[in-house]
């Protein structure tokens, strides 16, 4: 209640975003990443998130349409990384870092 809806050009950013990376990942890093779960976030944006026993990841894309995605995570042993990923064209060391995360799964 109270939560703004997503709007198609967030969901389509957001999908587009994610079928990037797995390609990306499959393709540049070799690994095939589980599927996420997706929520939308109460101002409009869309949620995707990994939990398992090792890690937990947060991938946000927001509603506004130059606004890159952020991402926050923590490995079990406590150490926690954060940034910021293009939506549009995927930076190797940005999503390098989140690829550390979803090898671990």
């Amino acid at each position: 209640e109270g939560a703004s809806p997503i709007t198609f050009e967030t969901w389509l950013r957001a999908a587009e975003f994610l079928l990037q990376y797995f390609r990306w990942d499959k393709i540049k890093a070799q690994v095939l990443i589980p599927a996420p779960k997706i929520f939308a976030s109460p101002e409009g944006g869309v949620d995707v998130t990994w939990r398992t026993n090792e890690y937990s990841l947060l991938i946000h894309v927001p509603p506004e349409p130059d606004a890159p995605a952020l991402f926050v995570g923590s490995f079990a042993d406590g150490e926690t990384r954060e940034g910021a990923l293009s939506t549009e064209s995927l930076n190797d060391r940005e999503h390098w870092d989140v690829l550390d995360y979803l090898k671990k799964g």
